[in-house]
């Protein structure tokens, strides 16, 4: 059967109709987004719903709004009758996003036309656990929002303030915290996570090192154990360390920390065996005032390797040139464990001084004698692989004394062969060393360009030449 002429007329201007107010409301959209308010405006005057969604329904006008910080948008919605409590697909409502993003006029706005305070959201929020400022969360508090309650989680208000606050705004923090124990809220009713993990070591991890952490003593000082240990035998001075807190490091092992407590199980960035002293090694060599604190009250390590070390000293072992050599580079595949952390080791500028079995040997002489024979020659390259690893690990150049760079008699050696192999280790040699000291690199390019062509040189020259360094 044919459709007549006037009921195909009438099915395409449905279907026009239809895809029109899709383009609106894609329209609508993308003008809010990139903040065009006279865009937004004429849609809505041309009919586009203010109440509109997203295709993945996912936000709706007014939300997307609020999350874009945008007032004036938010208020002309209002005004052309946006619903400010219909729901996104992750069941918040536009309120959520003024405070979560927090635009003062926003929040005003949506709480005058009638936003519900007490929406909950999928994970069990309501506007108020987005605030991690202190005016949204007053104004929310002065409207009567409930502080009581858990999230799908179990965690409290309480707990997602802190956390919130913690990395960027704890002077806010701290107003809300005291705010929400005025409330009622306890902190002693912040029981441990599934891990054995409690607020105090998670505030502790969030606070960059240089801020004070004052929601972290004010947990303290409220009464959360500071020497509570997790289920993986983590304790909070492991994370203070971690962090680098030397104040914090200091309060706890004032109030008695087990400066050598063990963790046992790998997990939140830890690995099984370690300890406090582990997690300043681990994470930041430059921590040295730590370091000294552990020390000072007791902390010891066990070395990774059985070394003999005096000031940056290593006494190395070995009956011939080989083994000496194989002693070297066990010891250089890790040199964070296994000197740098060591407890004789005291040079402050990662200085590396080795000291070789028998008569008075000295490095160059070592390392010439060792490359006329070829099966050592792959030692000594991977020796200096094993360096420049470990400056890059360390973030600094690693030195014998304050004119040579380690590793750079051993590169001096394999680059006196002319072989074209080394050439390429050659350049991420010099890449790595700091230019400030650079006395050695100079003997060392001049026995480079006395074994290599300036064609085969061209590339370490232009690098040279980029760095300042040539001449």
């Amino acid at each position: 059967m044919k459709c007549s002429k006037n009921n195909r007329s009438k099915k395409e201007f449905r279907l026009k109709g239809k895809s029109n107010r899709n383009m609106d409301t894609a329209a609508l959209f993308e003008a809010i987004r990139e903040e065009n308010l006279t865009v937004m405006k004429k849609l809505l005057d041309e009919g586009c719903d203010p109440s509109c969604y997203q295709k993945d329904v996912y936000n709706n006008a007014l939300s997307l709004a609020a999350y874009m910080r945008q007032p004036e948008m938010v208020e002309y919605l209002i005004q052309k009758g946006a619903r400010v409590n219909d729901r996104t697909k992750g069941e918040r409502i536009a309120l959520h996003n003024a405070v979560w993003q927090y635009d003062k006029r926003s929040v005003e706005l949506l709480l005058e036309a009638g936003s519900d305070i007490h929406a909950a959201d999928q994970s069990n929020w309501t506007p108020i656990w987005l605030a991690s400022k202190w005016e949204p969360f007053i104004s929310l508090i002065e409207q009567g929002a409930f502080v009581e309650g858990r999230d799908k989680e179990g965690k409290t208000l309480l707990n997602k303030i802190a956390l919130a606050t913690a990395s960027f705004s704890q002077e806010d923090g701290m107003k809300m915290l005291t705010k929400l124990v005025e409330l009622g809220l306890r902190v002693s009713d912040e029981k441990p996570d599934s891990y054995g993990e409690t607020l105090l070591m998670k505030t502790i991890e969030d606070t960059p090192y240089r801020n004070k952490n004052q929601i972290a003593y004010w947990l303290i000082e409220q009464g959360m154990d500071p020497l509570h240990v997790s289920h993986a035998g983590c304790t909070a001075l492991h994370y203070a360390c971690k962090s680098g807190d030397l104040d914090m490091v200091r309060t706890l092992v004032s109030l008695g920390a087990d400066i050598n407590a063990v963790i046992t199980q790998d997990g939140s960035g830890f690995e099984a065996g370690m300890s406090p002293l582990d997690s300043v090694t681990k994470y930041g060599s430059k921590r040295k005032a730590i370091l000294a604190e552990l020390k000072k009250n007791g902390a010891s390590k066990k070395p990774t390797m059985d070394l003999e070390i005096e000031d940056n000293v290593i006494r190395l072992k070995g009956k011939d040139r080989r083994t000496i050599l194989e002693n070297m580079l066990e010891i250089t595949k890790n040199l964070q464990e296994n000197v740098f952390s060591h407890p004789d080791y005291e040079s402050p500028d990662h200085w590396l001084e080795w000291e070789l079995p028998g008569e008075e040997i000295d490095e160059v002489d070592f390392f010439l004698k060792c490359i006329n024979k070829p099966e050592l020659r792959l030692l000594i390259a991977r020796y200096v692989s094993q360096i420049l690893i470990a400056n890059e690990k360390e973030g600094d150049t690693i030195y014998v004394h304050e004119e040579l760079e380690a590793g750079g008699y051993a590169m001096q050696a394999l680059v006196s062969t002319g072989e074209v192999e080394y050439l390429e280790l050659l350049k991420k040699y010099i890449l790595s060393i700091d230019i400030d000291h650079t006395v050695h690199l100079h003997e060392l390019m001049d026995v480079a360009r006395s074994k290599y062509s300036q064609e085969q040189l061209a590339p370490i020259e232009n690098t040279l030449d980029e760095l300042g360094l040539a001449r």
